[in-house]
């Protein structure tokens, strides 16, 4: 990751301390990936960040929006596993 990259977001993270701010975060990124000129560089760089995209895929909706798709996880979960007794 960038370094500049790596500061502004770690700027926006310090300046909203109780909410996770998808939006600035994304719109960082967005905008060190537009400023390579070359389509390769483009690439490599976003190929380096999957960690981050995913975090930000998952807080798209925000924290309660998060929250959510936990427990409905949760409760997938649970079901698969109990599924199985429940039918004996």
């Amino acid at each position: 990751m960038p370094a500049k990259l790596f500061k502004e977001m770690q700027e926006i993270l310090k300046a909203q301390p109780t909410q996770f701010p998808t939006a600035k975060l994304q719109a960082a990124v967005d905008q060190q990936a537009s400023q390579f000129e070359k389509p390769a560089d483009k690439t490599t760089f976003l190929q380096s960040i999957p960690p981050i995209t995913e975090l930000l895929e998952r807080y798209r909706n925000g924290i309660e929006g998060h929250e959510r798709s936990v427990i409905a996880f949760l409760f997938r979960t649970f079901l698969n596993v109990e599924k199985v007794p429940l039918s004996s």
